[in-house]
Protein backbone atom coordinates (compact mmCIF):
# COMPACT_ATOMS: atom_id res chain seq x y z
CA UNK A 1 0.00 0.00 0.00
CA UNK A 2 1.44 3.36 -1.02
CA UNK A 3 0.63 6.46 0.96
CA UNK A 4 3.25 8.69 -0.66
CA UNK A 5 2.30 12.31 0.12
CA UNK A 6 2.23 15.27 -2.26
CA UNK A 7 3.02 18.91 -1.67
CA UNK A 8 -0.72 19.71 -1.61
CA UNK A 9 -1.24 17.74 1.57
CA UNK A 10 -1.41 19.50 4.91
CA UNK A 11 -1.78 18.45 8.53
CA UNK A 12 -5.20 16.90 7.92
CA UNK A 13 -3.83 14.74 5.12
CA UNK A 14 -0.82 13.71 7.20
CA UNK A 15 -3.14 12.64 10.02
CA UNK A 16 -5.27 10.85 7.44
CA UNK A 17 -2.23 8.95 6.18
CA UNK A 18 -1.56 7.50 9.63
CA UNK A 19 -5.24 6.62 9.97
CA UNK A 20 -5.29 4.86 6.57
CA UNK A 21 -2.15 2.91 7.45
CA UNK A 22 -3.71 1.80 10.75
CA UNK A 23 -7.03 0.93 9.10
CA UNK A 24 -5.17 -1.37 6.73
CA UNK A 25 -3.71 -3.27 9.68
CA UNK A 26 -7.06 -3.57 11.42
CA UNK A 27 -8.66 -4.80 8.19
CA UNK A 28 -6.00 -7.48 7.88
CA UNK A 29 -6.82 -8.63 11.42
CA UNK A 30 -10.39 -9.50 10.38
CA UNK A 31 -9.48 -12.99 9.03
CA UNK A 32 -7.59 -13.69 12.25
CA UNK A 33 -10.63 -12.65 14.25
CA UNK A 34 -12.85 -14.90 12.09
CA UNK A 35 -10.50 -17.88 12.48
CA UNK A 36 -10.46 -17.41 16.24
CA UNK A 37 -14.24 -17.28 16.41
CA UNK A 38 -14.40 -20.49 14.38
CA UNK A 39 -11.94 -22.22 16.72
CA UNK A 40 -13.90 -21.09 19.76
CA UNK A 41 -17.09 -22.49 18.23
CA UNK A 42 -15.67 -25.78 16.89
CA UNK A 43 -12.68 -26.64 19.06
CA UNK A 44 -12.09 -24.23 21.97
CA UNK A 45 -8.80 -25.82 23.01
CA UNK A 46 -5.10 -25.20 22.55
CA UNK A 47 -5.14 -27.77 19.75
CA UNK A 48 -7.98 -25.90 18.05
CA UNK A 49 -6.02 -22.67 18.27
CA UNK A 50 -3.00 -24.36 16.69
CA UNK A 51 -5.09 -25.88 13.90
CA UNK A 52 -7.24 -22.91 12.95
CA UNK A 53 -5.61 -19.74 14.27
CA UNK A 54 -1.88 -20.33 13.86
CA UNK A 55 -1.97 -20.60 10.02
CA UNK A 56 -3.74 -17.24 9.74
CA UNK A 57 -1.36 -15.57 12.18
CA UNK A 58 1.72 -16.83 10.35
CA UNK A 59 0.33 -15.59 7.03
CA UNK A 60 0.17 -12.10 8.52
CA UNK A 61 3.84 -12.39 9.48
CA UNK A 62 4.72 -13.43 5.93
CA UNK A 63 3.16 -10.27 4.44
CA UNK A 64 6.16 -7.93 4.32
CA UNK A 65 3.99 -4.98 3.21
CA UNK A 66 2.40 -4.94 6.68
CA UNK A 67 5.79 -5.15 8.46
CA UNK A 68 4.14 -7.24 11.20
CA UNK A 69 6.49 -8.95 13.68
CA UNK A 70 3.88 -10.52 15.95
CA UNK A 71 0.32 -11.77 15.47
CA UNK A 72 -2.19 -14.10 17.05
CA UNK A 73 -4.80 -14.61 19.76
CA UNK A 74 -4.47 -13.98 23.49
CA UNK A 75 -7.10 -15.79 25.50
CA UNK A 76 -9.05 -14.42 28.42
CA UNK A 77 -8.81 -16.55 31.59
CA UNK A 78 -10.72 -19.85 31.17
CA UNK A 79 -11.82 -19.00 27.62
CA UNK A 80 -10.41 -22.32 26.41
CA UNK A 81 -11.62 -25.67 27.69
CA UNK A 82 -8.23 -27.20 28.44
CA UNK A 83 -6.25 -24.37 30.03
CA UNK A 84 -6.83 -21.26 32.11
CA UNK A 85 -4.34 -19.03 30.24
CA UNK A 86 -3.10 -19.25 26.67
CA UNK A 87 -1.38 -17.24 23.92
CA UNK A 88 -1.56 -18.51 20.36
CA UNK A 89 0.91 -15.81 19.37
CA UNK A 90 3.54 -15.99 16.66
CA UNK A 91 6.58 -13.75 16.23
CA UNK A 92 9.37 -13.00 13.77
CA UNK A 93 12.62 -11.13 14.33
CA UNK A 94 11.94 -9.01 11.24
CA UNK A 95 9.02 -8.80 8.78
CA UNK A 96 9.03 -11.86 6.55
CA UNK A 97 11.36 -13.92 8.76
CA UNK A 98 10.45 -17.47 9.76
CA UNK A 99 7.71 -17.36 12.42
CA UNK A 100 8.05 -18.88 15.87
CA UNK A 101 5.33 -19.43 18.45
CA UNK A 102 5.82 -17.28 21.53
CA UNK A 103 6.23 -19.47 24.61
CA UNK A 104 5.53 -17.79 27.95
CA UNK A 105 4.61 -18.97 31.43
CA UNK A 106 0.87 -19.71 31.53
CA UNK A 107 0.73 -21.06 35.08
CA UNK A 108 -0.30 -18.26 37.48
CA UNK A 109 1.80 -19.95 40.17
CA UNK A 110 4.93 -19.78 38.01
CA UNK A 111 7.75 -17.41 38.92
CA UNK A 112 7.73 -15.72 35.48
CA UNK A 113 3.96 -15.55 34.99
CA UNK A 114 2.65 -12.14 34.00
CA UNK A 115 -1.06 -11.39 34.01
CA UNK A 116 -1.48 -9.89 30.55
CA UNK A 117 -5.14 -9.09 31.21
CA UNK A 118 -3.96 -5.97 33.08
CA UNK A 119 -1.91 -4.67 30.14
CA UNK A 120 -3.45 -1.93 27.96
CA UNK A 121 -3.40 -3.93 24.72
CA UNK A 122 -5.69 -6.48 26.41
CA UNK A 123 -7.49 -4.42 29.05
CA UNK A 124 -8.69 -1.59 26.80
CA UNK A 125 -10.45 -3.77 24.18
CA UNK A 126 -11.74 -6.01 26.98
CA UNK A 127 -13.27 -3.03 28.78
CA UNK A 128 -14.51 -0.97 25.83
CA UNK A 129 -15.37 -3.72 23.35
CA UNK A 130 -13.53 -1.70 20.71
CA UNK A 131 -10.30 -1.94 18.80
CA UNK A 132 -7.22 -0.28 20.23
CA UNK A 133 -3.61 0.63 19.46
CA UNK A 134 -1.17 0.49 22.37
CA UNK A 135 2.11 2.38 22.19
CA UNK A 136 4.63 3.43 21.42
CA UNK A 137 6.01 1.32 24.26
CA UNK A 138 8.90 -1.04 24.84
CA UNK A 139 7.34 -4.49 24.56
CA UNK A 140 9.24 -6.61 27.06
CA UNK A 141 6.87 -9.55 26.55
CA UNK A 142 7.56 -10.01 22.82
CA UNK A 143 9.75 -7.65 20.80
CA UNK A 144 11.99 -5.85 23.34
CA UNK A 145 11.70 -2.80 21.04
CA UNK A 146 9.51 0.27 20.70
CA UNK A 147 6.30 -1.26 19.40
CA UNK A 148 2.73 -0.53 18.38
CA UNK A 149 0.24 -3.28 19.22
CA UNK A 150 -3.09 -3.44 17.38
CA UNK A 151 -5.81 -5.41 19.19
CA UNK A 152 -9.48 -6.27 18.67
CA UNK A 153 -11.80 -8.11 21.12
CA UNK A 154 -13.18 -11.57 20.40
CA UNK A 155 -16.24 -13.02 22.12
CA UNK A 156 -17.51 -16.56 22.70
CA UNK A 157 -21.23 -16.07 23.01
CA UNK A 158 -21.68 -13.07 25.28
CA UNK A 159 -18.42 -13.53 27.15
CA UNK A 160 -15.08 -12.02 26.25
CA UNK A 161 -12.80 -14.78 24.94
CA UNK A 162 -9.72 -12.64 24.42
CA UNK A 163 -8.14 -10.39 21.81
CA UNK A 164 -6.54 -10.85 18.42
CA UNK A 165 -3.78 -8.52 17.39
CA UNK A 166 -0.50 -7.76 15.74
CA UNK A 167 2.76 -6.00 16.59
CA UNK A 168 4.68 -3.53 14.43
CA UNK A 169 8.07 -2.06 15.25
CA UNK A 170 7.88 1.72 15.67
CA UNK A 171 11.04 2.03 13.56
CA UNK A 172 9.06 0.73 10.58
CA UNK A 173 6.33 3.31 11.22
CA UNK A 174 8.97 6.04 11.39
CA UNK A 175 10.07 5.31 7.84
CA UNK A 176 6.57 6.13 6.60
CA UNK A 177 5.67 8.86 9.07
CA UNK A 178 8.74 10.96 8.35
CA UNK A 179 7.39 11.39 4.83
CA UNK A 180 3.97 12.34 6.14
CA UNK A 181 5.52 14.93 8.44
CA UNK A 182 7.28 16.51 5.48
CA UNK A 183 3.85 17.74 4.40
CA UNK A 184 3.49 19.93 7.49
CA UNK A 185 5.00 23.38 7.86
CA UNK A 186 6.65 23.90 11.24
CA UNK A 187 7.31 21.50 14.12
CA UNK A 188 4.93 18.55 14.22
CA UNK A 189 4.58 15.20 15.96
CA UNK A 190 2.28 12.22 15.96
CA UNK A 191 1.35 11.87 19.63
CA UNK A 192 -0.74 9.35 21.57
CA UNK A 193 -3.61 10.48 23.76
CA UNK A 194 -1.42 10.09 26.83
CA UNK A 195 1.22 12.38 25.31
CA UNK A 196 3.75 9.80 24.11
CA UNK A 197 5.53 10.75 20.88
CA UNK A 198 5.32 8.28 18.00
CA UNK A 199 7.29 10.26 15.40
CA UNK A 200 8.34 13.92 15.40
CA UNK A 201 9.86 16.60 13.22
CA UNK A 202 10.16 19.04 16.13
CA UNK A 203 13.75 19.79 17.19
CA UNK A 204 14.74 17.82 20.26
CA UNK A 205 11.48 15.81 20.37
CA UNK A 206 11.99 12.12 19.60
CA UNK A 207 10.09 8.83 19.62
CA UNK A 208 9.12 7.83 23.14
CA UNK A 209 9.27 11.31 24.64
CA UNK A 210 6.40 12.18 26.95
CA UNK A 211 5.03 15.68 26.39
CA UNK A 212 4.14 15.97 30.01
CA UNK A 213 3.95 19.75 30.34
CA UNK A 214 1.73 20.45 27.33
CA UNK A 215 -2.05 20.85 27.74
CA UNK A 216 -2.77 18.03 25.31
CA UNK A 217 -5.95 16.99 27.12
CA UNK A 218 -7.42 20.39 26.30
CA UNK A 219 -6.53 19.90 22.65
CA UNK A 220 -8.32 16.53 22.60
CA UNK A 221 -11.35 18.23 24.15
CA UNK A 222 -11.39 20.72 21.27
CA UNK A 223 -10.13 23.73 23.22
CA UNK A 224 -7.92 26.34 21.60
CA UNK A 225 -4.34 26.28 22.88
CA UNK A 226 -1.96 29.07 21.79
CA UNK A 227 0.94 27.74 19.78
CA UNK A 228 -0.52 24.26 19.24
CA UNK A 229 -3.00 22.62 16.89
CA UNK A 230 -4.33 19.06 16.84
CA UNK A 231 -5.56 16.94 13.95
CA UNK A 232 -7.09 13.74 15.38
CA UNK A 233 -6.46 10.51 13.48
CA UNK A 234 -10.09 9.40 13.32
CA UNK A 235 -11.01 7.22 16.29
CA UNK A 236 -7.42 6.16 16.89
CA UNK A 237 -5.71 7.16 20.15
CA UNK A 238 -3.34 9.36 18.12
CA UNK A 239 -3.27 12.86 16.75
CA UNK A 240 -0.94 15.11 14.80
CA UNK A 241 0.15 18.00 17.01
CA UNK A 242 1.62 21.03 15.22
CA UNK A 243 3.21 24.10 16.76
CA UNK A 244 6.30 25.80 18.09
CA UNK A 245 5.32 24.91 21.66
CA UNK A 246 6.07 21.22 21.05
CA UNK A 247 9.70 21.46 22.11
CA UNK A 248 8.75 23.01 25.44
CA UNK A 249 6.77 19.94 26.45
CA UNK A 250 9.52 17.37 25.97
CA UNK A 251 10.18 14.99 28.86
CA UNK A 252 12.09 11.70 28.29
Amino acid sequence: MSLAPTAAHGPARAAGALLAWAEDHFARLAPLQAATRRALAEEPTTAGMARLVAPVATRLLADTDLAVVGAGFVAAPAALDDTAYWLEWWTADEPGDAPQRLVVETDPAGDTFRDWTTLPWFAVPATTGRRHITGPYVDYLCTDEYTLTFTMPVHRGEALAGVVGCDVYVRHVEQLAEGWLDLVEGPAAFVSRDGRVLVSSAPGVVTGDLLRSLPLARLWEGAAVPGLHLNACGDLPFGLVVGEALAAGRHP
